[in-house]
């Protein structure tokens, strides 16, 4: 609200005193005053906020890393490597996930135990196998077996 737009209103032929609109300015203000003191605390609680997703995300992040790593070395127990590796010192490092790498390749050294040593199996390949050792093998039916026994 401006001064001039108080100051042009009138109260019958009389302008408005200067008292009143003194008054009404200073209310006023303070409703202003009021409202930007809420803007303010809304503004710093959305900084928080948006401070402490980036820093979740980050953690996610780095926890990605050092999963990744870990399942590289093909670790058998994540939670127990994780506890022997220096997180702090490793996440604020230049590039965390060179350095993760190489905590975890120094850790397998010196923790062989950890970490599985043998490659695994590979995956089952269904029909993979050929028809000839089905047909050689013998009858698991009575009716198979009487047809095997009269043939021969």
């Amino acid at each position: 609200m401006k001064r001039e737009f108080l100051q042009s209103l009138t109260m019958g032929d009389a302008p408005m005193p200067k008292e009143m609109v003194d008054a009404i300015m200073a209310e006023h203000g303070k409703d202003i005053q009021a409202h930007k003191q809420a803007a303010q605390q809304w503004e710093d609680k959305y900084n928080q906020t948006v401070t402490a997703h980036q820093q979740a995300l980050a953690q996610l992040a780095f926890d990605g890393i050092v999963k990744d790593a870990v399942n590289a070395q093909r670790g058998r127990n994540l939670t127990a490597i994780k506890a022997l590796l220096d997180l702090p010192s490793l996440q604020e490092s230049p590039q965390p996930t060179e350095a993760v790498q190489a905590a975890v390749q120094a850790l397998k050294q010196e923790h062989g135990y950890l970490f599985e040593t043998q490659p695994a199996m590979p995956p089952y390949a269904p029909g993979a196998g050929t028809g000839v050792a089905q047909a050689e093998a013998s009858p698991n039916t009575l009716a198979g077996a009487l047809r095997a026994k009269f043939k021969g």
